[in-house]
């Protein structure tokens, strides 16, 4: 799924980022996977899938995965492109150019989802009785719904706060380019 995902991102990136502003686009990314995250789980808990042995099942899951890692990608792609106008925008106000600070603290998120998703992890494998030795196909029905819950429960609350920042990003091509403008200006007449 994160190859077929990485050339989806790869063929689409152009048209995309000519058809949307970069927080539009990162808004539509993050909404994809808010209800790619509400299609699989809900409706194997709500006893329309097949069984857990059905090809389909595999398939529907590896359509979710390739889903959610085309919009994952795609997301970071635009949060890094707006990090960088960022620290455009604040060079020109400040006079500095910091951007080992705004990636730094880009970096540090990244790392504390590292530290904080396997730790959520282990603690809800502990609650839902996971046995280490159970193997696929063998973890009982309630464990898996454990799962499912667990996995909803973290995933749709923490896209819903990553839309409410995404929605107070507010700029557009047209300044970008004018900050930019600026700071060529600035550099030029200082050289």
């Amino acid at each position: 799924p994160s190859l077929v995902a990485v050339i989806l991102v790869w063929v689409t990136l152009k048209p995309l980022t000519q058809r949307w502003q970069k927080p539009q686009l990162l808004r539509l990314c993050i909404w994809g996977m808010l209800l790619n995250s509400m299609w699989l789980l809900p409706l194997k808990l709500a006893g329309m899938l097949p069984d857990n042995d059905s090809p389909m099942v595999l398939w529907l899951n590896l359509l979710n995965m390739i889903i959610f890692m085309f919009f994952f990608l795609l997301r970071v792609t635009s949060a890094m492109s707006i990090v960088a106008d960022i620290t455009d925008q604040n060079e020109l106000e400040e006079g500095g150019r910091r951007e080992g600070g705004f990636f730094a603290v880009t970096t540090f998120i990244s790392k504390m989802a590292s530290l904080v998703g396997p730790l959520y992890g282990g603690i809800v494998l502990d609650v839902i009785g996971m046995n280490q030795k159970d193997l696929p196909g063998q973890v009982a029905q309630p464990v898996l719904e454990g799962l499912m819950y667990a996995s909803l429960l973290i995933t749709v609350p923490t896209l819903f706060i990553a839309l409410y920042f995404a929605y107070r990003i507010d700029f557009n091509k047209e300044q970008v380019d004018a900050i930019q403008l600026h700071l060529r200006e600035k550099k030029s007449a200082g050289a």
